[in-house]
């Protein structure tokens, strides 16, 4: 009707307006159907988001827990290195001190001789 110069009247106006209303309908269809997919999409999106997050913070959490599980071991490690130490530094004085007594034992039989004579 618009495009064509001739045309000035709808021949069954009612059969014009069952199809316009039908058109109407149906773009109104269409229109909440993408307004649906668009929002699916969107939730879409939104749950790879959360995903990604939750991905990334339980990366952050496992790197955490191996530092954590780094530091107890490297902890441990100096613990048993302190007690090897203590007890080789326990293991030289027991050494020395019966270094000494030995030392003592020959001073005493040393002296037992110099007093019989």
């Amino acid at each position: 009707m618009c495009h064509e110069k001739s045309f000035s009247s709808i021949p069954d106006q009612q059969e014009f307006i069952r199809r316009y209303q039908k058109c109407i309908l149906a773009l109104k269809e269409i229109s909440k159907q993408r307004r649906s997919v668009e929002k699916r999409l969107e939730q879409a999106k939104q749950e790879k988001r959360k995903t990604e997050i939750q991905a990334k913070l339980m990366q952050e959490d496992k790197k955490w827990l191996e530092q954590q599980e780094r530091e107890m071991e490297a902890e441990k490690q100096r613990k048993l290195e302190e007690k090897k130490a203590k007890e080789e530094a326990e293991r030289v004085l027991a050494q020395e001190r019966e270094r000494e007594a030995e030392i003592q034992r020959e001073l005493a039989a040393q002296n037992r001789m110099c007093a019989c004579f």
